[in-house]
């Protein structure tokens, strides 16, 4: 009986004092913190300051530490609450192409914010860019797919696989017609999710956004003709088909159907 008091003892406590670290002491130590406190800081200057200029310094400020967070943690599994933050910083600062990249990468994350997609419908506005055409019927039929995101289809998947075997275990026991069903849906559902991370990360098309006006020539020479005489918008959404000359040139498909080729540093890639 005492050794099962002292071993109760010593679990509680090794639960209280890992608790403690974690509430008291590693926030405190965690290398985010102060960028969080110091970001917090240029927000509010930001936001008090009625002179121009030092308003455009704050923000200035606030995007370098927005980059170091991004640098930091690379949060391509969050909730794209950073990126989001990135793109108001490059909107307010009138960097209207890099925020169109940072609203699109936090869509990805965050596929049914009304907010991010209204922003996002304003700077393109701001860069005389046509809306995107209504969703296609590839879209329609397997919406669950860009309803949730990519970190959002793990948790479902962790949810239903976790639901599966429970439930094909209770089979075994229990040989019921109604269970049989309920296992065939849950199955169902499962391999769905499965499909589309797998989808996700191997067989959907690359896409990436320009954060400059730039020229799509006809040929991996750079110094070829033009495929149009009009520049392509920086804050342009293109599909991104193949890369030559170790990477240097990108071959891609704009929102119009046209193809060409332009240099890698024009664009930016979107992460899944």
């Amino acid at each position: 009986m005492v050794n099962k008091t002292v071993y109760f003892y010593v679990l509680v406590s090794l639960a209280a004092g890992y608790a403690l670290l974690n509430f008291f002491i590693f926030p405190f130590s965690h290398p985010s913190v102060p960028l969080l406190e110091q970001a917090r800081a240029a927000y509010q200057e930001a936001a008090q300051s009625n002179n121009f200029f030092h308003r455009r310094q704050a923000l200035n400020r606030l995007l370098m530490i927005y980059h170091s967070l991004d640098k930091l943690y690379c949060p391509l599994q969050g909730n794209g609450a950073l990126y989001s933050n990135l793109a108001e910083t490059c909107f307010n600062l009138e960097q209207y192409p890099w925020a169109a990249f940072y609203f699109y990468q936090a869509k990805r994350l965050r596929p049914r914010d009304l907010e991010v997609e209204f922003k996002l419908k304003e700077t393109l506005a701001k860069l005389k860019i046509p809306p995107t055409q209504s969703p296609s019927l590839f879209k329609k039929l397997f919406f669950f797919h860009f309803y949730f995101s990519l970190p959002e289809c793990l948790e479902i998947l962790c949810v239903f696989t976790f639901l599966l075997c429970s439930l094909a275990s209770l089979l075994v026991w229990k040989n019921y017609v109604g269970l049989k069903l309920l296992v065939g849906s849950v199955a169902l559902v499962n391999a769905l999710f499965f499909c589309s991370i797998i989808y996700s990360q191997y067989f959907e098309p690359i896409e990436g956004v320009l954060i400059h006006a730039t020229h799509l020539y006809g040929e991996k020479n750079l110094n070829s003709a033009l495929v149009t005489l009009q520049p392509l918008r920086g804050g342009c959404k293109v599909e991104v088909l193949e890369s030559g000359k170790q990477g240097r040139v990108l071959k891609i498909r704009t929102p119009d159907h046209l193809i060409g080729f332009i240099s890698q540093e024009s664009i930016r890639f979107l992460r899944p």
